[in-house]
């Protein structure tokens, strides 16, 4: 199996692009865990096909998206999920010292932990605030995983007003007592007919109706993967 490189996605699953928090999900039963409970990364598993959509639809025709994906082969191949297994150098660390006391990556702060069905959530002890822009409202329409909490607000500029999110940003995993499996998106979108184009990989798994939020002649190609830790 080949190694590959995650450094530029393992050591900021906190961020929004990379994480928002599901919150319609019914609280169950917490699972046993021993703390500490100390989870390191392993490999990464590709989960879908690349896909690609307009603001019209999904484009199903390989060669187009071959060509586009060709086209913008610097971007995409930045962000792309390879399967394989991580390089010792870029290995990452969560660790769940206690229910309210854990740790991803090289991130300073401490997250409390929630168990919902099979999925565990890491919440933050603060909330983070975006503008509310065209990328803010595409992202959070292409996620199935939505904003736990999000307050929206007006603030002054000297242009006039801008309207600011007050949101929740945590991480979320698949759990089992020895793995954590975290989802991963990864998307390029395109705009003005590919005259500027943004692409990142975040912890978030994909909704499919989510094209709708795009502009007219931007377009968007997605593919999923995982993220292991293990213990």
């Amino acid at each position: 199996m080949k190694t590959v490189s995650t450094s530029y996605l393992i050591s900021n699953l906190y961020v929004l692009v990379s994480i928002l928090l599901l919150s319609s999900c019914k609280k169950d039963e917490e699972p046993v865990l021993l703390y500490p409970s100390i989870y390191h990364t392993k490999e990464i598993f590709v989960t879908s096909d690349v896909r690609l959509f307009t603001k019209q639809g999904e484009v199903k025709d390989q060669a187009i998206i071959t060509d586009f994906t060709n086209r913008f082969h610097e971007p995409w191949d930045f962000i792309k999920p390879k399967s394989g297994v991580i390089a010792s150098s870029d290995r990452d660390t969560v660790k769940i010292l206690a229910k309210d006391n854990a740790k991803i990556g090289r991130y300073a702060g401490n997250f409390h932990v929630e168990f919902h069905d099979n999925m565990i959530y890491f919440v933050p002890q603060d909330t983070a605030r975006f503008e509310v822009d065209y990328m803010y409202e595409l992202m959070l329409a292409i996620q199935k995983y939505k904003p736990l909490y999000e307050n929206r607000f007006p603030v002054s500029t000297s242009s006039g007003y801008k309207t600011i999110a007050q949101s929740v940003v945590g991480s979320y995993a698949k759990y089992t007592s020895s793995q954590l499996t975290f989802p991963m998106l990864s998307f390029l979108l395109t705009q003005r007919g590919g005259y500027s184009y943004y692409s990142i990989r975040y912890n978030n798994s994909f909704d499919p109706t989510g094209y709708k939020a795009l502009n007219t002649g931007d377009t968007l190609v997605v593919q999923e993967s995982e993220l292991i830790y293990e213990k």
